[in-house]
């Protein structure tokens, strides 16, 4: 079976506040140049809204590329977008799109868009496969998307400061192809000062506590989850 790689990530300064997406599409590895990839930008969004657009833009852009159908391992950094898809999604559906506490579920309309997306796709063959990746710790390609993420989530702030839309030089489109020449290198962000919490900390924490906001956890499973993440919270 055909293999790919799907990696995306999200940002946003604020929540909400100004934010980017980015993601790339691999062949079996990642390795060389992807096969294509996308971002884009938001003046007013959140990071779970960030997440969720870049790795539905990235299952969109794979089943109408055209491609042989195959797996597809969605390496995301995101536990909300992966266990939204994976495990809470065919709850939500069979209670008309309720959380377990039955609350309307939050950002329901890009959740039903990605529903769409995977049905479609397993009608025409494509299987996804979990690829959970911690993010800020060197995995190639997630450091890649996060990177343009955070380009574009600046791109965002920039125009929200200066009252100026961006140029046409400064946004690539959702779909668009990135310019990620071969041998590209990134610079990474730097640590934090002490005391500070790092964006890894920040996202790591909310992908804990959403579940519980949205009612699809418990309060107890936030404490376990707390407590088993407290050295890469910075709370040990």
């Amino acid at each position: 079976m055909t293999q790919y790689v799907i990696c995306a990530d999200g940002a946003c300064s604020g929540n909400p506040g100004p934010g980017g997406y980015a993601y790339e599409i691999w062949d079996t590895d990642v390795s060389g140049d992807p096969i294509c990839g996308g971002s884009a930008s938001s003046t007013e969004t959140t990071n779970n809204i960030m997440e969720l657009r870049a790795a539905t833009r990235a299952i969109e852009d794979i089943v109408d590329r055209g491609l042989e159908p195959g797996l597809v391992k969605l390496r995301l950094d995101s536990e909300y977008v992966l266990k939204g898809i994976f495990e809470w999604m065919a709850g939500w559906k069979s209670r008309g799109w309720k959380t377990a506490g039955k609350k309307a579920v939050k950002n329901v309309e890009m959740w039903q868009q990605m529903d769409s997306w995977l049905q479609r796709a397993a009608s025409e063959g494509w299987t996804f496969e979990a690829d959970w990746v911690k993010g800020h710790e060197g995995d190639i390609g997630n450091e890649r998307v996060d990177t343009v993420a955070q380009q574009r989530r600046d791109e965002a702030k920039r125009e929200v400061e200066t009252g100026a839309p961006l140029g046409d030089d400064d946004v690539i489109g959702m779909g668009n192809i990135l310019t990620s020449p071969k041998g590209e290198t990134y610079t990474l962000k730097k640590e934090a000062a002490q005391g500070e919490c790092t964006s890894a900390q920040v996202d790591l924490l909310r992908s804990i506590l959403d579940p519980y906001v949205e009612g699809d956890t418990s309060i107890k499973s936030v404490l376990k989850a707390l407590r088993e993440r407290a050295t890469d919270l910075g709370i040990q």
